[in-house]
């Protein structure tokens, strides 16, 4: 064992245990006082940020980016991160958005984004395309955050899949590396947000995460990792994306974006929190699973596919756990009808919209 993966083993046990330590004070305390004192992501951010910083230092003689990896990158999106905190806690939706915008077009214009997956794209319009995707990745993270264990569970699967393709010599090994220091502190955060949660992720400290997360996506997504990456957060994608359309099309019923994700309302009809993680973690495993074979894929469109495919059957199911035992015919049968419903409702809200 060489010395850069002992050093990796140390840091990422040392993260994962810190961080264990620091939850279980946090904890006593909410139980002394009634109440958290200050977010989770205080600690999830601080234990990233010594660690991370350690091994970027540790490992800058030997990296392997395809665009060159600078010394003040990491500091800068733990900068930039510190702000959206910062600004989340304080201040309403309108500054909270300029702050994720500003902060996503400054590292955007400063650092290699590139979308290696569609070189087509001039580079005029690739930083654009970069600071907006980085923008929607963030603000829209919250979302995830309507019950305990989903919005943390993701961000650790996707710095998992970073890792494992790391480990494939598919992206750099100290990317993978720093995405394992945040996945372990996340792991540790979840012994406590899992149900029944005795520490929650506030709405700043997750809409920071977001972001903390979107830099290592995007940076993963300049090596060449866009499709992998892609099908990492195809569970994020889908159940955000179909439950903001809902509201956007269909704003009298479907006015909180929260309660249109399909683990919300799986909650909401009785299957345990609990449950509703079990299921996201199978279905995420079987992305990092998909993602990791993308990268030996010929092509970057049957995997994504497939993985799609997958994940708007599995939330179906989750989202209509009462009738398990259905086949897998007559599962399929009424997620088409459930869509075909849906573009029925938002197609009548337009005609409508069009005869006010």
């Amino acid at each position: 064992m060489n010395f850069e993966n002992t050093l990796l083993i140390i840091c990422t046990a040392a993260s994962f245990f810190l961080g264990f330590g620091c939850f279980y004070v946090l904890n006593r305390i909410r139980i002394a006082q009634s109440k958290i004192p200050f977010s989770p992501f205080v600690i999830i951010f601080g234990i990233f940020a010594v660690f991370a910083l350690g091994l970027s230092i540790a490992f800058r003689q030997d990296n392997d980016f395809i665009n060159e990896y600078v010394l003040w990158e990491l500091p800068a999106l733990l900068a930039a991160s510190a702000v959206i905190f910062y600004v989340s806690s304080r201040f309403d939706t309108k500054y909270i958005s300029l702050a994720i915008l500003s902060c996503a077009a400054v590292l955007s214009l400063f650092m290699p984004q590139e979308i290696s997956a569609f070189s087509q794209i001039p580079p005029f319009f690739s930083i654009p395309l970069i600071t907006l995707l980085w923008f929607l990745f963030s603000f829209l993270y919250r979302f995830l955050n309507g019950i305990e264990t989903v919005a943390g569970l993701h961000a650790m699967a996707v710095c998992t899949g970073i890792f494992f393709l790391s480990l494939a010599a598919a992206l750099p090994f100290m990317l993978g590396a720093i995405a394992l220091i945040l996945a372990a502190v996340i792991a540790a955060f979840l012994v406590f947000n899992w149900y029944p949660a005795r520490l929650q992720l506030s709405e700043a400290g997750c809409t920071a995460l977001g972001f903390l997360l979107g830099g290592l996506v995007f940076r993963a997504v300049s090596e060449g990792a866009a499709p992998s990456i892609v099908i990492f957060n195809m569970f994020y994608i889908i159940e955000i994306s179909w439950a903001l359309l809902q509201t956007l099309f269909l704003r009298d019923k479907y006015a909180d974006v929260i309660t249109n994700t399909a683990y919300f309302q799986a909650n909401v009809s009785g299957l345990s929190p609990e449950n509703i993680a079990n299921n996201i973690l199978r279905l995420e495993i079987v992305m990092i699973v998909l993602g990791y074979f993308e990268a030996y894929s010929s092509n970057i469109y049957s995997i994504p596919v497939l993985s799609a495919i997958i994940t708007v059957w599995y939330l179906s199911k989750v989202k209509n756990w009462q009738d398990a035992n259905r086949s897998f015919r007559e599962m399929n049968r009424n997620v088409i009808n459930e869509i075909k419903n849906n573009f029925e409702e938002i197609k009548d809200t337009i005609n409508k919209d069009k005869e006010n």
